[in-house]
C-alpha cells in the first residue's frame, strides 16, 4: 500500500469519526443539561428554537430527535466499540504514549503549511478542535496496539519487510501547486501570454480555469505528494523541474491543457531505523489482522456489548 492511499484511508476514517462525535454532541445536547419534566407533562424537553423557515420554528427537541433518528445507533456502535477497545487495552497492559499520538498528528499534518493550519482545516472542514483530533487519534492507535498484540516479528523479518516497501519509509518531496486547465492548447496559450503580461495566477486561474475544484480558490490544489496517484503524472513531472514562483509551458492533461505553478517544495525528515522498525512492525500487523472493524466486532462480542430496546431503557 502506497503512502497516498494510506493517506486516502486516514483522511476517510477521520471523516467517518467526525461523523460520529459530532451526531454525539447533538445527541447529548451538546452538553446542556435538560431539567426533568413532571410525569405526564405534554410540554416538549426543550422548546428553545434553533431555526426557522418560514413561520415555523425547529425546536432543539425536534432537531435532536431527528439527529437520534438518523445517526444515533452509529454513535451508540462506535462508543460501544471504543469502550471494548478500552477494556481490551486493560487487560492487556496496553497504553498509547503522548509521544506517540504527537508523532501521528505529525504524519497527518504533512502537507499543511504549519500546524496551525492544520488544525484550522480541520476545524473549518469538520468541526474537530485540537482536542477532539488529538482523543480520536489515541483511541485509534489504542485500537492498532491491541489488534496487533498476538503478533511479533524478529528484526529480520521487519527489515525484510522495510527493503520491500522501501518507499514508505523513504523522506520524500512535497509540492505546493496550483493550476489553470483549459480545454485546447490555443486557450493554454493565451493564459501563458496573460501571465507574461503579469496578470496575477490567482486572477487568471478564477477566471478561466475549467477546473471547478481549484478554480475558486485561484488555482491552488495545495500540498502533494510526489508521487501521488490522484495528479495526473505530467502535472508532477512539470513540478519537479520548476522553481519556487515560476509557472509551466502547457502539458496535456485528461480536460484539456494545464498550466502548472510551483509555490513551495519541502522534503520529509528523514527517520531513525528504530521509529522506521516501529511504524513498519505496526503496518505488518496491520497487514496480517485484515480489518480492524473485524477485531472491534469480535472484542463487543467477548465483553457482551449490547444495545437495550426501547421499553429496556425507558
Amino acid at each position: 500500500m502506497t503512502k497516498e492511499v494510506k493517506g486516502l484511508w486516514g483522511c476517510i476514517l477521520v471523516l467517518f469519526v467526525c461523523v460520529l462525535i459530532l451526531g454525539t454532541m447533538l445527541i447529548i445536547g451538546v452538553g446542556q443539561p435538560h431539567a426533568k419534566l413532571p410525569k405526564g407533562s405534554s410540554q416538549l424537553r426543550d422548546e428553545k428554537p434553533v431555526a426557522s423557515i418560514g413561520s415555523k420554528l425547529i425546536t432543539r427537541e425536534e432537531w435532536i430527535a431527528e439527529l437520534e433518528r438518523q445517526y444515533g445507533s452509529l454513535v451508540l456502535d462506535r462508543m460501544l466499540s471504543n469502550k471494548a477497545v478500552q477494556l481490551e487495552a486493560s487487560a492487556l497492559g496496553i497504553e498509547v504514549d503522548p509521544d506517540e499520538v504527537d508523532a501521528e498528528l505529525r504524519r497527518q499534518m504533512v502537507g499543511y503549511d504549519s500546524v496551525e493550519s492544520y488544525y484550522q482545516a480541520m476545524q473549518d472542514q469538520l468541526g474537530m478542535d485540537a482536542e477532539q483530533i488529538y482523543r480520536e487519534t489515541k483511541q485509534h492507535l489504542l485500537l492498532e496496539k491491541v489488534a496487533s498484540y498476538p503478533f511479533h516479528y524478529t528484526d529480520e523479518e521487519v527489515d525484510e519487510y522495510v527493503a520491500r516497501h522501501a518507499e514508505d519509509y523513504e523522506p520524500y518531496l512535497s509540492y505546493n501547486l496550483s493550476h489553470i486547465v483549459v480545454k485546447d492548447l490555443k486557450q493554454a496559450e493565451e493564459v501563458l501570454q496573460a501571465l507574461q503580461d503579469d496578470e496575477s495566477f490567482e486572477d487568471v486561474a478564477k477566471e478561466t480555469s475549467q477546473d471547478s475544484f481549484s478554480s475558486d480558490q485561484g488555482g491552488s490544489i495545495g500540498w502533494i505528494e510526489d508521487g501521488d496517484p490522484f495528479i495526473e503524472a505530467n502535472e508532477l513531472m512539470a513540478a519537479r523541474s520548476l522553481s519556487v514562483g515560476q509557472w509551466s509551458t502547457p502539458v496535456k492533461v485528461k480536460q484539456g491543457y494545464a498550466i502548472v505553478m510551483l509555490s513551495g517544495r519541502k522534503q520529509t525528515p528523514p527517520e531513525d531505523s528504530e521509529s522506521i522498525r516501529s511504524r513498519a512492525r505496526r503496518d505488518m500487523a496491520l497487514a496480517d489482522i485484515g480489518s480492524l472493524n473485524q477485531v472491534e466486532q469480535l472484542l463487543r462480542e467477548k465483553y457482551e456489548a449490547r444495545i437495550f430496546t426501547e421499553k429496556e431503557s425507558s
